[in-house]
């Protein structure tokens, strides 16, 4: 899987890499655009890359060999990469890390016995909201719920019942899902501040991953029953 880039202008298309048989996944542009960060497993081992969108220089920013990667993202100020890892031994869980974004010292942002993941910024930065499970229950599920991280004093605080936190673009809100399994999650938001939460599409087909547009009007999603992405006009839905 190599990375390009396609214009909104023209629809023209960019190829940047060509690496082969080295796969690359999670593209995603720093905040300022002058750089795409990525993992792959250039070398043999997962590890997060940038690329300049000019001179098209890359570096590795991770030094890995025996770690599972996922979930890059950028902190809001581009200073920082929050990435997924996973040790490649039996019983190890999903941990939260976070590492310069030039390279340097990573070290464990959320370290639980158990897996953590989906996490997703504040506009301000100041908070990371994530997914958490907890133990088995009697009906041998693993519950999940929303936590926040506050990057100020380190304090983590549950929020609620659910998965896929994502932050409103003006910090107010969190859109996530909850649901007893994929194929049954609708789409619910409630106050980044704690609150009560409210359903805003409710469907038979299985909604996940949403994320704001940046204007806060709309809502993208993946429909798991079709496999495809949509969007949805935020006034028009209130639990339809």
């Amino acid at each position: 899987m190599d990375l390009w880039k396609i214009s909104l202008a023209d629809s023209s298309r960019t190829q940047l890499t060509q690496w082969g048989t080295v796969k690359g996944s999670s593209a995603s542009h720093s905040p300022d655009g002058r750089q795409i960060a990525f993992i792959a497993n250039r070398g043999g081992h997962l590890n997060i890359w940038t690329q300049d969108t000019g001179d098209g220089q890359l570096n590795q920013i991770t030094i890995f060999e025996k770690f599972g990667l996922a979930g890059m993202k950028w902190s809001p100020d581009g200073q920082y990469l929050l990435y997924e890892a996973k040790e490649s031994k039996p019983n190890s869980s999903w941990d939260i890390w976070l590492i310069p974004a030039s390279g340097g010292k990573t070290e464990p942002l959320i370290d639980w016995p158990l897996n953590v993941y989906e996490a997703s910024w504040s506009p301000d930065g100041q908070h990371i909201a994530f997914t958490g499970t907890g133990p088995k229950n009697e009906d041998k599920k693993a519950p999940m719920d929303i936590w926040i991280k506050h990057m100020s004093n380190g304090e983590v605080t549950l929020l609620t019942e659910g998965e896929s936190p994502y932050w409103s673009p003006d910090g107010q809100t969190i859109l996530f899902v909850r649901g007893d399994t994929r194929f049954e999650n609708d789409i619910w938001t409630i106050p980044a501040a704690g609150g009560q939460a409210a359903p805003l599409l409710e469907t038979p087909f299985g909604e996940n991953y949403p994320i704001w547009s940046a204007d806060g009007q709309a809502i993208f999603f993946f429909r798991l029953a079709t496999e495809d992405i949509w969007i949805a006009d935020v006034s028009a839905l209130v639990g339809r």
